[in-house]
Formats: structure tokens, C-alpha cells, sequence
């Protein structure tokens, strides 16, 4: 008798230890991925602002480096930082650049700099990307001139797959080598599928749109995230072990998990 009292105590204790050790786990995961990564209506850090040609600019790309994201805010030309948890906390206003309206089509961190593509002027610019102080710029190479259809020929995103530094337009991508001035004949041209587009990297695996789907390599991790306004650069990032994307509709900027 005791030692069958004995053995229901230790199995109840054993149970509400691993259900309390199940809802602390599921805790824990849903905090780490939140539904929405950052919301913000227009008006206060970011605005909706109207070009003399009759465009919307706002924000052009997304970046994240695995924790924080940033986000390049074309409309007063800063770069905005967002830590581990959605807060913003840095907003750097881009100085000293010989191209005082527009620093590029889309902008990668990397070792401390912000490296912007800026495809009107075929250069990437440097700037500091924690006082926002340009640096220098250099000649990008034509790396897909080689291309037979002219749209795959276009070049308007840079991104880092692993550690190296690519260019190109989401259907072609292309490496280049150690000065970022020539390409790197040896690694050869990323492809996308027919179909599909690499809309980014996630630690050295792709993140591609089907349709209305998003993967990470052969994976499908969700739908994609609809954006009313148009985002010339990247709009999806892995951010805290998640894929996420950038949506701006009439109400104002939003990060979402992809799912």
C-alpha cells in the first residue's frame, strides 16, 4: 500500500513538472516569434511623402543582420534601427553623401557600415552605420551583362548570402569578390527557378516567393505578407530565428511573422 501511494505521488509530481516545463517552452517560443515584429502608423517616425512626379515614397528596404532590422527611410533619408524586440532604437540621419536625395535602391549592414546600391549612379555607398557619416563610394561591376533576357540583366538589390556580398535583381543574383569592385567569376550566377524569386537570405539559405508562398530553401514557411505601397528593395528578413516581412498600407508600417 505505501509503496503504491508512493508511486502516484511521484507520477502526479512527474506530470504537473512536465506540463508546467511544456507551457514554460511554449512561453518562451512565442515570445521569441511574435505575430508582429513592429507596427506603426504614418506620422510619427516614418511619413508617406509626394514626389513632384506623382510617386509615394517611404521606406525602400528592409535589412536585418538575425536580431535587430533596420529600415532605410527614403522620405528624410535615415536609417532606422530596430533591436531585438521591435523597439526602435536609433534613427541616423544618412550626412555627406554626393547624392544628397537618394542614397540607393537598397542597402545591406555589414562590419559596422551601411553599404547602399544606388543603381541611377551605379555605385555602393558606405556610410557609418551607427553616426550615418558617408565614407566613400565605389564602382559596382555589370556582373550580368551575360544575361540574354534584359530584365535579368537589371541590377537593384544587394544582400549578404553567408558571409559573401551579392548583386543583383531577384531572379539573378551574382558574388563579388574580396575589393566588391569586380565579380567573382569563380562562384558563378545564382538562379532562381522559373517562377520563382529570391526576395532574400536567411544565414546562408534563400528565401523564396512562390506565388503566394514564401520558402526557406525547399521549405515552405507561410504566405507571403501583401504591401499596398511598393518596397523597391528587400521586404522579408529572418529576425529572431523567423522569416518576416515588410507590408506599408494606408495605415502605416507593419513587420509581420510570415506563417
Amino acid at each position: 500500500m505505501p509503496f503504491f501511494f508512493q508511486m502516484r505521488l511521484f507520477t502526479e509530481t512527474s506530470v504537473k513538472s512536465l506540463t508546467i516545463l511544456i507551457l514554460g517552452i511554449s512561453a518562451l517560443c512565442a515570445g521569441q516569434t511574435p505575430a508582429t515584429f513592429f507596427s506603426q502608423k504614418w506620422g510619427t517616425t516614418f511619413h508617406l511623402k509626394p514626389t513632384e512626379q506623382g510617386d509615394t515614397i517611404s521606406i525602400v528596404s528592409l535589412f536585418s543582420d538575425g536580431r535587430q532590422a533596420y529600415l532605410y527611410n527614403l522620405a528624410d533619408r535615415s536609417l532606422v534601427v530596430l533591436d531585438s524586440s521591435g523597439a526602435i532604437s536609433a534613427s541616423i540621419p544618412l550626412t555627406g553623401s554626393p547624392s544628397p536625395t537618394f542614397a540607393g535602391d537598397d542597402f545591406i549592414i555589414k562590419d559596422g557600415q551601411a553599404l547602399f546600391l544606388n543603381s541611377i549612379d551605379r555605385k555602393i555607398l558606405f556610410f557609418n552605420a551607427t553616426t550615418g557619416a558617408f565614407i566613400k563610394s565605389i564602382d559596382y561591376p555589370q556582373g550580368l551583362r551575360d544575361e540574354p533576357s534584359r530584365i535579368n540583366r537589371v541590377i537593384n538589390r544587394i544582400d549578404i548570402d553567408g558571409d559573401r556580398i551579392v548583386l543583383g535583381n531577384g531572379r539573378r543574383f551574382f558574388y563579388l569578390d574580396r575589393s566588391l569592385q569586380k565579380k567573382d567569376a569563380s562562384a558563378g550566377i545564382l538562379k532562381a527557378a522559373a517562377g520563382q524569386k529570391i526576395a532574400g537570405f536567411n544565414n546562408g539559405r534563400k528565401i523564396i516567393c512562390v506565388r503566394n508562398s514564401i520558402y526557406v530553401n525547399t521549405v515552405r514557411a507561410g504566405t507571403s505578407i501583401p504591401t499596398h505601397f511598393p518596397v523597391p528593395g528587400k521586404r522579408y528578413a529572418g529576425i529572431n530565428r523567423s522569416i518576416y516581412g515588410l507590408s506599408l498600407d494606408a495605415n502605416g508600417v507593419k513587420i509581420l511573422r510570415v506563417k
